[in-house]
């Protein structure tokens, strides 16, 4: 499994884009800019895949990729695998239909993914403001 610095709004894991059991680093959330991150699994074909929210120290941005070690940490749930969500943070594995909001400010966010098969788009946005 490797560290994937994903900078974009959209990805898709499946047979045909050859992506699977990443690390995907989302980016740096700061105090001043982007405070949260609002991210929608969609499963198009039915598939295998687990998404789990990490997340690390900025200052990780300088040091090598591997160091410190991205950390689960909470994030709240708007719609959970398949379910009405209740906006309570929690750390459950993401394996279907999803939009979730990871608040960290100053932290750098990433989604472990472990990607068997099916078709999976993650939309990423980048919100503007404190943390939610």
């Amino acid at each position: 499994m490797a560290n994937v610095f994903f900078g974009g709004q959209k990805l898709t894991l499946s047979s045909a884009t050859a992506l699977g059991d990443n690390t995907y680093v989302l980016g740096d959330v700061s105090d001043g800019f982007v405070g949260t991150y609002a991210i929608q699994i969609e499963e198009t074909t039915a598939g295998t895949c687990t998404f789990d929210v990490q997340g690390r120290s900025r200052e990780a941005a300088s040091q090598t990729a591997a160091a410190p070690a991205f950390v689960a940490i909470p994030y709240r749930p708007l719609f959970l695998n398949g379910s009405v969500g209740n906006l309570a943070v929690t750390t459950t594995q993401i394996t279907t239909d999803s939009i979730i909001y990871v608040p960290a400010s100053g932290l750098q966010v990433a989604l472990l993914v472990n990607w068997t098969d099916g078709v999976f788009n993650v939309y990423i946005t980048r919100l503007i403001g404190a943390a939610a």
